[in-house]
């Protein structure tokens, strides 16, 4: 026992002289708008990715520091999916003493004592790893050295060096099947129509491969949208989008078909954390509303300490192109301000992130889609009532001459 405890400490001393390097890629910052997958503006990530065969026994160990950040996160991605396997979130992350943690991401069935075990699939060929921080103090960083990552084995507890990260794929196997496949065989059949569609309405500029493959992701989404009436949201598939596994989303799919009209948003909100010692006790960890286009291109965020909640108990958000008029009204109103930056299409992204289980209008009350059932049975208000964003599009003289918030 003794031997193996000096062995343990030896492994780790030298992974701290010999391998305190990071090795993740460079940060997605989520406020970028070059940025896909529909990120929220108010996160930041970074991933380390690697290929293995299946039943390969060794993993990695990852040292860092808490961040000062509203959440801090590891997901891990089976990146012929992008979808996430599994969450270990900061609350549930043990440290080893002072601020500091170790956390070791090993094959499902692998024998090991420590604190913090993060399990993957054995047949698992390309995988990744997501350090996410939301709401980071001061930086990205959150005050604190990026953690390190090192190749852990452990029939020997032998530490060595990283690799360099492999790169995210262009698209996964199920993007393949999905998604280009059908893709190219429309493009077959009518290949100036197809082209049209794979190009961007202002610049005509053909998209890449990527984008492509998102729009396509998200494409479906549109569907539920419905002209001239009330605007809904939905518990959308988020696989394939390299989704937080704390997060539950609703998304509200809407078209302006006119350019000058204004979207009204409204929702009730959860209670959100002002301290550490709120974490566990409010409804959620943190709330935002998104705006993405039809590339999965984040174009802003709100987070939930910047909305104004109006007297009557609601959020509401306007959303139209950002003029002074415009912005004043809405300030007249009591209402948040949000300009329309997308083209005509835009997917409005709501998430709650860690639902209190004792929570009960959180989005994770709204089940998953499914395409089998009517879609407005499926309604987000049809579960969570007056918690779930509902919006409407209005004429922007009928808005300017409002003395009240338009019903709807």
């Amino acid at each position: 026992m003794k031997k193996s405890l000096f062995s343990a400490i030896i492994a780790i001393l030298i992974f701290t002289n010999n391998f305190a390097q990071t090795t993740w890629e460079a940060p997605y910052v989520g406020s970028s708008k070059e940025i896909l997958y529909l990120p929220d503006a108010n996160a930041v990530y970074w991933r380390y990715g690697w290929e293995r065969t299946e039943n390969q026994t060794s993993g990695y160990i990852i040292k860092g520091e808490f961040p000062d950040a509203r959440y801090f996160s590891y997901n891990i991605y089976d990146d012929n999916t992008k979808t996430s396997l599994g969450s270990l979130t900061d609350i549930n992350i043990v440290a080893d003493g002072n601020n500091e943690y170790s956390i070791y991401i090993v094959p499902e069935g692998t024998i090991i004592n420590a604190k913090n075990v993060f399990y993957f699939k054995k047949n698992l060929t390309k995988i990744s790893i997501m350090l996410r921080h939301y709401l980071p103090k001061n930086n990205i960083n959150g005050n604190k050295p990026l953690p390190t990552i090192a190749n852990f084995d452990p029939k020997n507890n032998a530490i060595e060096k990283a690799n360099k990260s492999t790169t995210v794929p262009k698209f996964s196997k199920e993007d393949v099947d999905k998604y280009l496949i059908p893709m190219f065989n429309k493009f077959m059949e009518n290949s100036e129509e197809e082209m049209e569609k794979l190009m961007t309405n202002e610049s005509k500029k053909t998209l890449n491969i990527e984008e492509l493959i998102c729009k396509q992701v998200v494409e479906g989404a549109f569907n539920f949208y419905k002209k001239d009436s009330l605007i809904h949201s939905y518990n959308l598939k988020s696989d394939g989008t390299y989704p937080n596994k704390d997060n539950h989303y609703l998304t509200m799919p809407m078209i302006r078909f006119n350019p000058s009209d204004v979207c009204i948003v409204k929702f009730k909100a959860p209670k959100f954390p002002k301290t550490k010692s709120e974490f566990t006790k409010s409804d959620v960890r943190y709330f935002s509303i998104s705006q993405g286009d039809e590339l999965t291109y984040n174009m802003q965020t709100i987070a939930d300490y910047q909305f104004l909640i109006h007297p009557d108990g609601f959020i509401y958000i306007v959303i139209g192109n950002e003029t002074e008029a415009l912005k004043n009204k809405a300030k007249s109103l009591k209402i948040n301000f949000m300009p329309w930056l997308t083209k005509e299409k835009m997917l409005l992204i709501y998430r709650n992130m860690l639902p209190n289980e004792n929570y009960k209008l959180g989005v994770n009350s709204v089940p998953e889609m499914d395409k089998t059932k009517p879609a407005e049975k499926q309604r987000g208000e049809r579960f969570i009532g007056e918690f779930s964003p509902i919006s409407n599009f209005f004429s922007t003289e009928i808005f300017m001459k409002s003395t009240s918030i338009p019903k709807f």
